[in-house]
């Protein structure tokens, strides 16, 4: 009588579940108290497995991207965020090919409440300037010559001191010896 029960049940149209799953009656499944749910368990393609991993994967390495501490030039709009980003980046040793790349940009960011876009090349060497002040060197400066200064930012922190860059305006030869400099950090630190 039991098999037959099976062998009719296997027949029917209903192919979504196995044929077990149509011979036990759900009762035997719910619990004592409250009530209860089936569900069937099903194998997933290759394919369905690999983009569920893919996904994973780069919510991952998105992720570690905003953990990894570097901060973000494009959220800066005004010049206390400036004066707390060239901070945040003179003390990021995670930053220094960031730094690097940015001292080769061309491109420019407006913030308020400047009236003139400052070149990003000049962020990134006043963070390089601040950071390497030491090993930069009495030559870095040329005795006599004038270097002028874009923009000046600032911000308080949460205890009161106060936090000001003046973001330079720096000739190629500085640049130069910037990138030679971090260049020399970079393969060093690998």
């Amino acid at each position: 009588m039991r098999t037959e029960q099976i062998g009719e049940l296997c027949s029917t149209s209903r192919r979504s579940q196995s044929a077990l799953a149509l011979a036990v009656p759900l009762s035997q499944f719910t619990p004592r108290v409250g009530g209860g749910s089936a569900f069937v368990v099903r194998r997933h393609s290759h394919r369905h497995v690999m983009i569920a991993r893919f996904i994973c994967l780069a919510l991952l390495v998105c992720h570690a991207a905003r953990a990894s501490g570097i901060p973000d030039l494009e959220r800066v709009h005004t010049s206390e965020d400036l004066a707390r980003y060239i901070s945040s980046m003179t003390t990021n040793d995670l930053a220094l090919s960031v730094v690097l790349r940015g001292l080769d940009s061309t491109n420019s960011i407006t913030v308020t409440p400047y009236t003139v876009a400052i070149p990003i090349r000049e962020i990134y060497g006043t963070i390089a300037e601040v950071r390497f002040s030491d090993k930069l060197g009495s030559g870095f400066y040329e005795s006599g010559k004038k270097y002028g200064v874009r923009e000046i930012c600032a911000y308080q922190d949460t205890k009161g001191e106060v936090y000001r860059f003046h973001i330079g305006i720096s000739d190629e030869r500085q640049y130069h010896l910037m990138k030679s400099l971090i260049k020399q950090r970079t393969h060093h630190d690998i």
